[in-house]
Order: C-alpha cells, then sequence, then structure tokens
C-alpha cells in the first residue's frame, strides 16, 4: 500500500515536472528525487519497525490473545520465534523476490498485576541496501495490532525502547 501510493507520487510528480517545464533533463532530475525519497522513506520505515514497542491493555490475557490473532488475516500464518504469538507475512511486499524472506512480528502477551502487557516487535527480518524488505506489510500489520487491542480496551500510550 505505501509503495502504491509512493508510485503514483511519483508518476505524478514527474508528469508534472514534464508537463510544466517539458525538458528532459528535469523531468530525470525529478526521477532521480523521487527515488531517493522513497530510498530514505523505507530506511525511516525500516528504523521504526525494529523498534520494540509495548503497550498496556486493561483486559483479560485471553481476550488479548484472541484480538491480537484475529488482527492477523491471510496473508499472515503463524510460525515459531522468540515471542508469545509469532505470525510470519505471506506473499508480495516492499524487494521480496523469493519467498521465505518475509519478515516476522513477535508479539509477548503477560499479565501484570495492573493490566496485560503486550509487547511487539521484528524478530526476524531480511534486508537489502539496509531497507528491511516487506516493510509496508509489517507497517501496517502493526497499526492493526494497535487498533484490534484499542477496540477491546483502552491501551497505554505506547513506549519505544532499542
Amino acid at each position: 500500500m505505501i509503495f502504491l501510493l509512493c508510485v503514483v507520487l511519483g508518476f505524478a510528480m514527474t508528469g508534472g515536472t514534464w508537463l510544466a517545464t517539458n525538458d528532459g533533463v528535469s523531468v530525470f532530475v525529478a526521477f532521480l528525487v523521487w527515488i531517493a525519497a522513497i530510498w530514505v522513506l523505507f530506511m525511516v520505515l525500516s528504523v521504526i519497525a525494529k523498534r520494540q514497542v509495548d503497550y498496556l491493555v486493561d483486559a483479560t490475557e485471553e481476550a488479548v490473545v484472541q484480538a491480537v490473532r484475529g488482527s492477523f488475516g491471510a496473508l499472515w500464518r503463524e510460525t515459531s520465534g522468540p515471542g508469545t504469538l509469532n505470525f510470519r507475512s505471506r506473499g508480495p511486499g516492499v524487494g521480496i523476490r523469493s519467498p521465505g524472506k518475509q519478515p516476522v512480528m513477535s508479539i509477548t502477551i503477560e499479565t501484570t498485576p495492573d493490566a496485560v502487557e503486550v509487547s511487539e516487535w521484528m524478530s526476524t527480518w531480511f534486508s537489502q541496501n539496509g531497507m528491511v524488505l516487506a516493510i509496508d506489510r509489517f507497517a501496517f500489520q502493526r497499526l492493526r495490532v494497535r487498533r484490534s487491542l484499542a477496540g477491546i480496551s483502552p491501551i497505554s500510550e505506547p513506549s519505544a525502547s532499542f
């Protein structure tokens, strides 16, 4: 989804440059700026995705597990890993050329005296030129997990740790 948006914006930018200047050099420079902007965007998303995010949810552990599992659709499959729940994405994503290169999202769910603590992080990933492959899929899934947890109970603001 993020990649598709970048492609559409890139075509609009280079096409707009062509219409405004009718100069091939300007279009080429605009294209290079667009490529650099996409690379920077995915580098930033890669850094953000590698950070662990912690939530405190005021619900039962069973409800949290059901909400988290329910947020993963057919494009994610459960796999082994260091978390209570571990999911690997399926299918294409940004930079994916062969199966088995998709990132794994690991989620640990622990009951504390005050609430249920949910920790979410990327436990396995492959990178190319510093960019995590299929980062678009991972970023959107992180938002889905947050929304599903917020749907069962108010959650604390996530705190990121390195």
